[in-house]
């Protein structure tokens, strides 16, 4: 679900969000090359989904009536059973600190592990830790409190411009940060032609290095790149 079309003013080929916002796949091409888009074609760009199904039933498609995935298409349970059963090796168990340094119990492993994650921690206090952190270089998981989870700043890298050519100037754009995240007010600043730095109009919660930081203005695609630990 996303849309393909040409700029009326440049001609420049764009990358645009579809008639069915809930179904929009977008984020999940930030990374297309900008000279491709002028090849692709999105057949769903202009039909919602209850449509497709009503095709797909004309056809006798089996894919008529089959439930919309959730979460992880190709895991039927929870993700951790699954990691234990492909993982060649059990993951190296290791240290939960504080944000001050205090070590406060046991990891499992690094993999099980997610970034605000508060459930299956094993440590208690009088209000909730959650991680805040994945430490990968001294397999260590820093544990914090609420507040702790908040980022105004961050870094993003191996930035592509699908639909624009790379700024030399900041940008105004809505970050979005997974696909399921509504999209933040925030201002980019190149830092090089394929990072740059974002500042938050009002701090995130739970910003996760390694995923996908994409940035549209309005309906448009701008670009968007791998969000990093630091600069």
């Amino acid at each position: 679900y996303a849309r393909v079309y040409n700029n009326p003013e440049n001609g420049r080929p764009q990358l645009s969000r579809p008639k069915d916002l809930r179904k929009d796949q977008t984020y999940f091409l930030h990374g297309i090359p900008a000279r491709e888009l002028q090849r692709l074609k999105f057949p769903l760009a202009d039909i919602i989904k209850p449509e497709v199904r009503k095709i797909a039933s004309r056809l006798n498609l089996s894919a008529a009536n089959k439930p919309d995935s959730q979460e992880i298409c190709f895991v039927p349970k929870d993700y951790r059973n699954f990691l234990k059963q492909e993982l060649s090796s059990a993951p190296e168990t290791g240290e939960f600190i504080s944000v001050s340094g205090d070590v406060l119990g046991k990891h499992l492993g690094l993999p099980y592990y997610t970034i605000g994650q508060r459930r299956g921690l094993g440590v208690s206090d009088s209000s909730p830790y959650y991680v805040v952190k994945i430490d990968k270089e001294n397999n260590r998981i820093v544990l914090g409190k609420e507040d702790d989870l908040f980022s105004q700043t961050i870094w993003v890298s191996s930035v592509n411009w699908v639909s624009i050519l790379p700024p030399d100037k900041p940008l105004r754009v809505s970050a979005k940060l997974r696909y399921a995240h509504q999209g933040a007010s925030a201002s980019v600043f190149p830092e090089s032609e394929n990072q740059v730095r974002v500042e938050f109009d009002a701090p995130e919660r739970a910003v996760t290095p390694g995923q996908a930081a994409v940035f549209y203005q309005d309906d448009i695609l701008l670009g968007g790149g791998w969000i990093n630990d630091s600069p």
